[in-house]
């Protein structure tokens, strides 16, 4: 032969053929849930399924080992053999993966990044974060931190250790919810619902409250239903129509 078979191939019968005739592809294994392919003989190809734990695969499944995932973790099953083997922060956005970030195991000159995928907060560690006026791709313009506030780059967000949440300025204005960090909806700059009428003077992006004072201040949301005062009406997460109960009917 001339040389080895590459892995996922084994040798054929024809011993004096050259690669690749002297090889053939390996024959599928299908494993069962929490099972892997192993190669037993050594020919780099897989021939048994075995479980996490070493022993051979029934011929339903393995067991699942036990893994406990604290809220708001979820168990994900990241080698895909039907068994979960981590557990991940879910997210909306890369401002929620804050804590996944600072969990993250790193060598000393390595930094830890983050991003938000499939619903998932995924993290890697790469090269160390030089400074910004030695990184080439540095001047991307003013970008808002998932910390509330305005930096020159997403380099320069990065050395203050915070992601960009979106870019331009966090005092921009916005024109709607998207243009918000999480927790966030964009107000109106005046009152009203509907189509607007142009020009249209930019939103401001205001934290949605956790809970309200019981004050008796009514007002009319956007949504036809009047709430107590106009901070239930934005935990609400509708606009305001006009300050006052809402006409019965409104119209």
């Amino acid at each position: 032969a001339s040389g080895e078979c590459p892995i996922g191939s084994t040798a054929a019968s024809t011993p004096g053929a050259s690669c690749p005739d002297y090889c053939n592809a390996c024959p599928a294994l299908a494993c069962p849930a929490g099972a892997l392919p192993s190669d037993v003989d050594g020919d780099r190809c897989p021939e048994t399924c075995r479980c996490g734990d070493g022993s051979p695969a029934s011929s339903d499944a393995c067991t699942c080992p036990a893994i406990g995932c604290e809220a708001p973790l979820v168990p994900v099953d990241q080698d895909r053999d039907g068994c979960a083997d981590a557990c991940l922060t879910p997210c909306q956005s890369v401002c929620d993966c804050a804590e996944a970030k600072a969990d993250a195991t790193c060598d000393s000159d390595q930094r830890a990044t983050v991003a938000c995928l499939g619903g998932l907060c995924t993290t890697a560690c790469g090269a160390p974060l030089h400074p910004c006026a030695n990184e080439v791709d540095h001047a991307t313009g003013q970008v808002c931190g998932c910390d509330g506030k305005g930096y020159a780059s997403t380099c320069e967000a990065a050395v203050a250790g915070t992601d960009v949440a979106r870019g331009g300025s966090c005092s921009a204005g916005c024109a709607t919810d998207s243009d918000c960090l999480a927790g966030e909806r964009c107000e109106a700059a005046t009152t009203g619902c509907g189509v607007a009428i142009v020009p249209v003077s930019p939103g401001t992006c205001t934290a949605v409250p956790d809970s309200c004072a019981a004050i008796l201040d009514p007002v009319c949301g956007c949504d036809g239903k009047t709430y107590a005062n106009d901070c239930e009406r934005l935990r609400a997460g509708t606009g305001r129509a006009i300050r006052g109960a809402c006409p019965d009917p409104m119209r």
